[in-house]
């Protein structure tokens, strides 16, 4: 009877330890020469400026009010 009773615990704790695992095996350390590689436009989520522009500039339009970034706007598109 015991051991029904330990091992869901068990399983509960190997599932734990393999998601711990997985999660540090994610950490890497950069060298100092290997930031230039990091820090290149390629890299940027918003490395295309005319298109945040465009972003930036149709989301309140879509959404059909006012963002943080600007004005409000119509559903058309045109401020």
């Amino acid at each position: 009877m015991a051991s029904d009773t330990l091992r869901p615990m068990k399983i509960y704790f190997l599932l734990i330890l393999i998601a711990v695992l997985i999660a540090v095996s994610g950490c890497a350390s950069v060298r100092a020469w290997e930031k230039g590689y990091l820090a290149d436009k390629i890299m940027q989520f918003d490395a295309d400026k005319e298109e945040l522009a465009w972003e930036l500039h149709m989301f309140p339009a879509r959404e059909g009010a006012s963002g943080g970034y600007g004005g409000p706007g119509g559903g058309c598109g045109c401020n």
